[in-house]
């Protein structure tokens, strides 16, 4: 309920992406009440790694069930159950009349979003967030990666809607042990996306912004991704206007981490665990030329 910080910043991860987790914590540790609003919901292996860790984030073990803990290939089925999980989670926050934002550790915090007036002065939308396709002025497809969500009756309808879409889809495999094979799912941020707009259309009062392409990229504003080099996004979006850049578009973690480091995005010494200095100043730089240090 505090106006400054009107909503609580929300990740659930893995160990395959603790690396990944230490360096966003000191991307964003000089960045006032982000640690101490954001709750790190981790597996069994991470929170022994990262309950040391120097921040005044709330780390908390995940209820994931064992068989489940661990990295998952992308759109294998382990992947799918574990990002039901998530779902079942920020349903339960949601249903405790918490407001959240939920976040992924391998962005880029370029400032401190709790002094964006898009973020924080307006609480009335239901959802914010920002385009994982469109960077036109269409809403197009919020993905889950950065997205503000306001505990409301209506948000509780949609979020039972996506609970129960997830469950049906996977219930064929419900029996099933092995956890590599790659399914064909459509995935919680489909069903969502559908149905609010659905809704919409209907009539029902439901408030949906998206977020500027400039301000909230996603991931095609770097190179080395699904889309090679998309130039001509970062060329459209003064630097100076970036707040949260995404690391989505590519796939797989250690692309992920290399990609920022290229990018001089990079704030975790790995080795001593300690936080690089005067990072923040460098990756704006990077920003700022357009150029990464190094190419793909």
């Amino acid at each position: 309920k505090n106006p400054e910080s009107p909503f609580i910043l929300v990740m659930e991860v893995s160990i395959g992406m603790v690396d990944m987790v230490k360096s966003w914590l000191c991307n964003t540790r000089d960045m006032a009440r982000v640690h101490s609003n954001t709750l790190l919901i981790v597996d069994t292996k991470s929170f022994e790694v990262l309950k040391d860790f120097d921040t005044e984030a709330t780390i908390v073990e995940s209820s994931l069930p064992d068989y489940l803990q661990g990295s998952w290939k992308y759109r294998s089925l382990g992947y799918w159950l574990t990002t039901q999980h998530r779902v079942l989670v920020v349903g339960k926050i949601l249903s405790a009349g918490i407001n959240l934002m939920l976040v992924e550790p391998d962005a880029t915090w370029l400032k401190n979003i709790y002094n964006q007036d898009d973020l924080v002065a307006d609480m009335r939308d239901d959802f914010v967030g920002m385009s994982d396709t469109e960077v036109s002025g269409e809403i197009g497809y919020l993905g889950f990666g950065f997205l503000r969500i306001k505990a409301s009756p209506v948000v509780d309808r949609i979020w039972e809607h996506v609970k129960m879409k997830v469950e049906q889809e996977l219930l064929p495999y419900k029996h099933d042990k092995n956890l590599t094979q790659v399914i064909q799912a459509h995935g919680e941020q489909l069903y969502f996306n559908e149905y609010w707009k659905r809704l919409h259309a209907a009539g029902e009062k439901i408030k949906v912004r998206k977020l500027s392409h400039c301000r909230y990229p996603n991931g095609r504003w770097y190179d080395g991704g699904i889309m090679d080099d998309d130039a001509d996004y970062r060329a459209a979006c003064p630097a100076k206007d970036l707040v949260v850049i995404q690391n989505n578009w590519i796939v797989g973690n250690e692309k992920k981490i290399e990609r920022l480091k290229r990018w001089d995005h990079w704030f975790v010494d790995q080795e001593t665990n300690l936080c690089l200095p005067d990072q923040l100043k460098k990756a704006r730089r990077t920003c700022l030329n357009s150029k990464p240090l190094a190419p793909p």
